[in-house]
C-alpha cells in the first residue's frame, strides 16, 4: 500500500472518531438535561450529597432556557420564531436525602412550572428575524420569573409552609392550563397604516396607429417606488425608458437645428408617471391592481448638430414631449412573504399590462400597449426615515 493511501486511511479514521466522539459527547450533554415536558420531577433527577446542618436549603436545583430558531410556513408567510424550552440540569441539581422530603420537591416542582410558564410568554414574543430582539424579551421575563420565585422562596418560610407551597401549585397550574403552546400565527403581526415598496425589471412597448409605420417596437427598463395603505390602496411612482430604432427616415424635422431624426440611430422614448389603483388578493399566491394614472413623456435623438451651449460641443438631443395618460392592470405573483411583529414583506414577481395615449405635437396621437416584468419588494421598513408618509385616508 502506497504512503498515500496510508496518510489518506489515517485521515478517514481521525475524522469518523472525532465525529464519533462529538456524538457522544452531545447524547450525554442532553441526558443531563430534563425537558419539562418530560414530566414531573422526581428525585431520581438529583444527585445526592451529604450538606452540612447549618445548610438552609437541603435542595439546588438548576433551571435553564434553550432556544433553537426556527421558521414555519403560514400561508406563503415565512415566519421566523424561537422554539423555547425549560429543562433541569441535572449535572447542577442535588439533595440531601437524609434531610428532603416530599415537601422540598413540591416546592422545587413549582420553580419548575414557574419557569415553564415564563418560556411561553417568551416564546409567544420572540418573533422576529434577530437574536437581539429575542435576548431583550427573554431578559425581561427572566427577571419577572426570578422576582416570582423570590417572592414564593420568602412567603414559605424557605419552602417550609406547605399552605403557601399548595397556593402557588394551584395558582401556577392555572396560569399553564390558560398559556398552552401552539404553533404561531399571522395574529402576531400588527399590520402598518402604510407600507413602501421597490420594484426593477424589463419592458417592452409597442406603438399603434400611424407612429407604428414610423418607429420599431422599444424595449427598456422599469422602475418604481410604491406606497401602499393599510386599506390597499395603492400609488405608483415610477419611470420607464425605452430604446429602438426608425423604420424610415425624416421621422421628424427640428427646424431650430436643422436635424431630421433618421434611421441607424437609437430613439429614447422615457416616461415619468404617477398612477392610482387598488390591491385585491385572490388568494395567498396572486393579487391583481388595477390602476390609471398620467405622466410626462418625451422621445428624442441625437442629433449631429453640435450644441452651442455646451463647451465640450456635445451633440444635442433634439426631443418632443407631451403629457401621457395610462392605464392597465398588474399581476402579482408572490413569490416569498416574511412577518414578523411589526412588518410584513412581500417579495414578488410582477407582470404589468398597460396602455399609454401620447400626443407627441407632430401630427402622431398615439396609443402605446406596453408589457413589463419586473421584481418588486414591499416593505413598511423600506425607505422609512428617508419619505415623509403620504397622508391617505381612504
Amino acid at each position: 500500500m502506497s504512503p498515500i493511501i496510508n496518510r489518506r486511511t489515517v485521515l478517514t479514521l481521525s475524522l469518523l472518531l472525532f465525529a464519533a466522539s462529538q456524538l457522544t459527547l452531545s447524547a450525554k450533554k442532553n441526558e443531563n438535561l430534563k425537558n419539562w415536558n418530560e414530566g414531573p420531577l422526581t428525585w431520581a433527577d438529583f444527585h445526592q450529597a451529604e450538606l452540612s446542618p447549618l445548610v438552609t436549603n437541603v435542595a439546588q436545583s438548576t433551571f435553564q432556557y434553550n432556544a433553537v430558531k426556527k421558521k414555519t410556513f403560514i400561508q406563503n408567510y415565512k415566519l421566523v420564531y424561537y422554539q423555547v424550552d425549560c429543562s433541569l440540569n441535572r449535572d447542577k441539581s442535588y439533595y440531601d436525602p437524609s434531610r428532603a422530603d416530599d415537601l422540598d420537591l413540591r416546592a422545587r416542582q413549582v420553580i419548575f412550572d414557574t419557569y415553564e410558564l415564563y418560556s411561553r410568554y417568551v416564546q409567544s414574543r420572540a418573533i422576529g428575524e434577530t437574536t437581539q430582539a429575542y435576548s431583550r424579551v427573554l431578559e425581561d421575563y427572566m427577571v419577572k420569573a426570578d422576582k416570582e420565585i423570590a417572592q414564593f422562596q420568602q412567603e414559605s418560610n424557605q419552602f417550609r409552609d406547605e399552605a403557601v407551597i399548595s397556593k402557588y401549585e394551584e395558582s401556577v397550574r392555572s396560569q399553564l392550563e390558560k398559556t398552552k403552546r401552539k404553533e404561531p400565527d399571522l395574529s402576531v403581526t400588527q399590520v402598518p397604516a402604510y407600507r413602501y415598496g421597490f420594484y426593477i425589471g424589463a419592458e417592452h412597448e409597442s406603438l399603434l396607429g400611424t407612429a407604428k409605420e414610423k418607429v420599431n417596437d422599444m424595449f427598456g427598463f422599469n422602475v418604481g417606488i410604491d406606497y401602499i395603505t393599510k386599506r390597499q390602496w395603492y400609488i405608483d411612482f415610477g419611470m420607464t425608458g425605452n430604446f429602438t430604432e426608425l423604420k424610415t427616415n425624416n421621422f421628424y424635422h427640428d427646424a431650430e437645428y436643422d436635424y431630421d431624426w433618421v434611421i441607424n440611430k437609437n430613439v429614447n422614448h422615457f416616461r415619468l408617471y404617477a398612477n392610482i389603483g387598488h390591491i385585491f388578493d385572490l388568494n395567498q399566491y396572486f393579487r391583481l391592481i388595477p390602476f390609471a394614472g398620467i405622466g410626462y413623456a418625451d422621445i428624442s435623438q441625437q442629433s449631429n448638430k453640435n450644441n452651442p451651449d455646451s463647451k465640450d460641443l456635445s451633440y444635442f438631443p433634439s426631443r418632443l414631449s407631451c403629457m401621457s395618460v395610462q392605464a392597465g392592470v398588474n399581476a402579482d405573483w408572490m413569490i416569498r412573504r416574511n412577518i414578523s411583529p411589526d412588518d410584513i414583506t412581500d417579495t414578488s414577481l410582477r407582470f404589468k399590462l398597460y396602455g399609454a395615449y401620447e400626443d407627441w405635437g407632430i401630427g402622431y396621437k398615439t396609443w402605446s400597449v406596453n408589457v413589463g416584468l419586473v421584481l418588486n419588494w414591499d416593505t413598511y421598513s423600506f425607505l422609512q426615515g428617508i419619505f415623509i408618509p403620504i397622508p391617505i385616508f381612504i
